[in-house]
């Protein structure tokens, strides 16, 4: 019977006694992981620390060291609260076991470059003050403070408030060490099978296996919406017929989240796709005045619940991420566990809606350099833009905004618009291929920023076929660009956009890309 060799990452981890909840939490996190991209990616995370070690006579710390030496470690996770642990017994009579630890790691790691060290500081408060040991957070506070600039360990460290930002966080770093690890070992293997290659049609098919949608592939969609003065006057002419408009431009991005997530659900898809699904979302035209105002009461009432950063253009998560300690750009499977979260600051931030002129060229301007660093962790295959706007601008040149859009779609980027007005310009369930002359100078420049459908993309491809089989008209060389006034519209857009995350989705790799 064949069975197949997992390469094996050993996880060390190494703390006092009173982070036993964290150490929990990272056991069910590489449990997971092992059921599901470690083993798709054939490695498995092994962990290790002080229980697995077979008792012996001599000084404990060393017995730890005999049996599991640091020279087999790739990974240590170091995790500190209040208690710094008991002395060691080693050359330096007042460090504690997980120090030493940590120092044995920092020696090999400065000699052979490994174990990759990451330390984790809960900064949370303890419930019982009087189990606070003050000597305990003076040795902590020290060894910390030699992890900064000018310290004898530089470094960096992350810093968590409970065992849930805990299990948050060490999952991205060990999912980000999974797929570092797999791109290093896929490249030299793969140059070796290029070489051998002796035909141009072997080399084709070769790359068309390389760039087949994996978890090392993920989907990166960014979404830049109107929210100037010309998108509130829409609003507020729209909300005539429909006063929960406001509400359902939230309700619309809570169900591209939701889609996103359920199509990753399947059991080979739920812990492979859903965490390389990763979204951003900005918004343009917003004002100050909400967040000015809020950020008075904040420093009045010293409520850390209340926004305090504004902006024209605006990161619709940034703030509440740096508040809550939530990631910038999370995946589906982060924003739908805490879409509560997410969605919350985005309906407030609509209380600034039409408080500024439409800069769509500098929302453009931000969305290309967030893509541009995006992109470089990992390599998205498939980055999509999607914007939903009236398409108007400021008195700026209308060569500059497609100018912009134009640069972001040679860096390999989709870009879909969506235009949102109080009259139907375009005809439901219906892409174009060409402008038409009755179009308002508006919904002609969205069109010329969207993409093309071609067959030689697969992301692209993939969303003609989702929208052929809902019986859209789907002409050659259409554009994806549509009117998304009612809901329906909208949801229809975010079923076809989100299809090729779909689990049964199969995208066609013929072409090679």
């Amino acid at each position: 019977m064949n069975r197949v060799r997992f390469k094996k990452i050993r996880v060390f981890v190494a703390s006092p006694n009173d982070v036993a909840d964290e150490k929990s939490r990272l056991a069910l996190v590489i449990s997971g992981l092992n059921k599901g991209l470690a083993d798709h990616l054939g490695v498995m995370l092994e962990m290790r620390d002080w229980s697995d070690v077979v008792p012996n006579m001599g000084r404990g710390q060393q017995v730890i060291f005999d049996q599991i030496p640091v020279e087999t470690w790739d990974v240590m996770i170091g995790i500190f609260w209040n208690r710094y642990g008991m002395p060691s017994g080693g050359t330096k009579p007042t460090e504690s076991g997980t120090h030493e630890e940590f120092n044995a790691a920092y020696d090999s790691w400065k000699q052979t470059g490994k174990p990759r060290v990451m330390f984790y500081r809960c900064i949370r408060p303890t419930n019982d003050s009087s189990r606070l040991d003050i000597q305990s957070q003076e040795k902590i506070n020290l060894f910390f403070k030699e992890f900064e600039t000018g310290g004898k360990t530089q470094g960096l460290y992350r810093t968590y408030n409970t065992p849930d930002e805990f299990e948050r966080l060490v999952r991205d770093h060990l999912e980000k060490i999974l797929l570092t690890y797999n791109a290093s070992r896929k490249e030299p293997s793969s140059k070796r099978r290029i070489i051998q290659k002796t035909t141009l049609q072997e080399i084709v098919d070769e790359k068309s296996k390389q760039e087949k949608i994996d978890v090392s592939s993920p989907l990166l969609v960014g979404m830049v919406v109107d929210f100037s003065q010309p998108m509130a006057d829409v609003v507020s002419e729209i909300s005539e017929n429909d006063p929960t408009i406001k509400e359902r431009i939230s309700k619309a991005i809570g169900n591209f989240i939701e889609n996103a997530n359920r199509y990753c659900q399947a059991p080979k898809s739920k812990e492979e796709i859903l965490p390389r699904f990763k979204l951003f979302l900005y918004g343009y035209g917003l004002g100050e005045i909400y967040f000015t105002y809020t950020s008075i009461l904040a420093e009045l009432m010293s409520d850390d619940d209340l926004p305090k950063k504004s902006g024209i253009v605006r990161d619709l998560f940034a703030e509440v991420a740096e508040r809550k300690n939530l990631p910038i750009t999370p995946n589906a499977s982060e924003l739908h566990r805490y879409w509560d979260v997410y969605g919350e600051a985005i309906n407030a931030q609509m209380l600034d809606i039409g408080r500024e002129a439409p800069s769509l060229e500098n929302a453009l301007e931000i969305a290309k350099t967030r893509i541009n660093e995006e992109m470089k962790r990992p390599h998205y295959k498939f980055p999509l833009l999607l914007i939903l706007s009236k398409g108007d601008i400021e008195n700026r040149s209308n060569n500059r905004v497609l100018e912009i859009a134009n640069s972001i779609k040679s860096i390999g980027v989709e870009i879909a618009c969506g235009y949102i007005g109080t009259k139907s310009i375009l005809e439901p369930k219906a892409l174009y291929a060409e402008k038409q002359p009755n179009w308002p100078e508006g919904v002609a420049r969205l069109f010329d920023c969207a993409s093309e459908i071609t067959e030689s993309n697969s992301l692209t491809k993939a969303i003609r076929k989702m929208a052929i089989k809902k019986f859209w008209n789907v002409p050659e060389n259409a554009k994806l660009f549509l009117q998304i006034n009612q809901e329906e519209m909208l949801d229809e857009l975010i079923d076809i956009l989100t299809s090729p995350l779909k689990p049964n989705q199969k995208v066609d790799h013929s072409d090679g890309n």
